[in-house]
């Protein structure tokens, strides 16, 4: 494991923590998250995308990103768009977006471009959220966050820092089944914080109201309902919607218990500014 000391700095200590001289580390199985920078503490997106399956069924079908949304602390949306990830053509739709939406949308490159700048100096937070960045070409840049606030594993080929920190909410033990199995968004949205339908957040916030931000978010206007290259998705999912649902899961379940003591406090005061702003623009 390296010290991440200076890692929001924009460079890293690549020495082993016995060795660094810039962080003085507790002798025990935990790090001292008081010394040591808690990436949990700082600014968050959470992300969700959405595919296009397609091939010959069962063990030959695959998958391909076709479907992206970013929202960010307040449930604000920063990115809702169709991407066409190149597929060869004909393809044989299995399922999921239409084949005709991710045809006439952006390149994947141009949206994951997007979302490495919306992800600058923040960390992304997502429900299986490595197979999203893989699918979107970004692992060779990424680098996962655990619960104790440093990164614990990185893909990045570069000797340098990674340019995307993530973290993903299936290693939280509060959100996990026995044995450490990964549980579904909606059942944990309906267990954790009483959704029964994550659609009750469609077109809503999860805290503030929606900016001009996210009335201009570019975003697909129209799903499709036939069978065939016109299907619609097949499980019924937005992204935008299970965005917001990682984010309230994360805010309100998980990063309370993965931030510092200081940095919570200053979660739940900017939390309650937030509400006596909304409260005085109500009157």
């Amino acid at each position: 494991a390296i010290c991440i000391h200076m890692l929001r700095a924009g460079t890293a200590c690549r020495l082993p923590h016995r060795r660094c001289r810039q962080v003085s580390w507790i002798r025990s199985t935990r790090r001292c998250r008081t010394r040591a920078a808690n990436l949990h503490d700082g600014s968050c997106i959470a992300i969700d995308v959405e595919y296009l399956h397609y091939g010959g069924g069962g063990k030959d079908e695959q998958s391909a990103a076709a479907w992206v949304s970013l929202v960010d602390e307040e449930g604000t949306t920063l990115l809702n768009t169709y991407c066409n990830p190149g597929l060869p053509e004909p393809i044989q739709w299995k399922g999921g977006v239409a084949v005709e939406d991710a045809t006439y949308a952006p390149p994947l490159l141009q949206v994951a471009q997007t979302i490495m700048q919306h992800a600058a100096g923040k960390l992304v937070v997502g429900h299986g959220v490595a197979k999203d960045l893989q699918a979107l070409g970004l692992q060779e840049q990424s680098a996962q966050v655990g619960n104790d606030g440093s990164p614990v594993s990185s893909t990045s080929a570069s000797s340098g820092p990674p340019q995307l920190l993530f973290y993903d909410t299936m290693t939280f033990r509060k959100f996990q089944g026995q044995g450490g199995t990964a549980r579904s968004l909606r059942k944990l949205a309906a267990e954790q914080l009483g959704m029964k339908d994550l659609q009750v957040l469609k077109g809503e916030t999860a805290g503030a109201a929606t900016s001009q931000a996210a009335a201009a978010a570019p975003g697909p206007k129209r799903r499709s309902s036939k069978g065939g290259s016109r299907g619609s998705l097949r499980s019924g999912h937005d992204p935008e919607v299970d965005a917001r649902a990682v984010m309230l899961l994360y805010q309100k379940i998980a990063r309370p218990e993965l931030c510092s003591y200081e940095a919570l406090v200053a979660l739940k005061q900017a939390q309650l500014l937030r509400e006596m702003r909304s409260r005085q623009q109500s009157i």
